[in-house]
């Protein structure tokens, strides 16, 4: 009594062909087609998306669901797992029973994640371009930008990565509003100089005596305004 392969309107969900004794044969587009066990026998389904364990195959002649590795949840093909078993814990698309050397098992996520030696913070904004401590009179400069260090383990074997990068750049200001005039807000960036430099080279500056001690005071902070 069993039907050979029906008409579509016979079939159920997904289905474009079907059987009473095995299901689906055939499905409509956009379905997948995924051959399950159902105790002695094999059962097709079609499927909008393919559950857990399997991934998608899409082709000209039919769009199926394939089996992940055994020891994969979730997965992108047969050989990149997204999540792995219970129990065990995913590297670079693997499953493994333990994490190797140089990797630790957040237990959370269930990922081996690298051992942390050095953690730094995001990247400063770039300070303004500038050459020879002046942010005027020049075309080619450079602009400077740096970034904190947040955590050094105390078995450090590892450096940490650069805190501090250059680039060039191109000013903007090339030419300065007073030729003895060093721009005030280089000051925040450079205070590489000392403190009677900075009264020497401000002292017939357009600055004002108030903006001049603002800056002693960022060149060398234990410093005290005589003005």
């Amino acid at each position: 009594k069993a039907n050979s392969t029906q008409a579509e309107t016979s079939c159920y969900g997904g289905c474009l062909t079907c059987s009473d004794s095995n299901g689906c044969l055939s499905c409509k587009p956009r379905y997948f087609f995924l051959l399950d066990r159902l105790g002695m026998r094999q059962v097709g389904m079609c499927l909008l998306s393919c559950p857990s364990g399997y991934y998608h195959i899409r082709s000209r002649d039919i769009n199926k669901c394939s089996n992940c590795a055994a020891d994969c949840d979730t997965c992108l093909d047969e050989d990149t797992c997204t999540r792995c078993r219970q129990g065990l814990y995913l590297l670079q698309g693997k499953c493994h029973s333990a994490c190797p050397e140089e990797f630790f098992a957040n237990e959370q996520l269930m990922e081996c994640k690298p051992q942390v030696h050095c953690e730094v913070g995001e990247w400063g904004s770039w300070s303004p371009c500038f050459r020879g401590g002046s942010t005027c009179g020049f075309k080619l400069g450079e602009q400077i930008r740096t970034r904190d260090v947040l955590l050094v383990t105390p078995s450090n074997s590892h450096p940490c990565p650069a805190v501090s990068e250059k680039r060039d750049c191109i000013s903007k200001k090339k030419k300065c509003p007073g030729s003895e005039h060093i721009a005030f807000n280089n000051l925040l960036y450079l205070c590489d100089i000392s403190v009677s430099q900075c009264d020497d080279e401000h002292r017939n500056s357009s600055m004002s005596q108030k903006d001049l001690n603002i800056a002693r005071q960022i060149c060398n902070p234990t410093a005290t305004s005589n003005g």
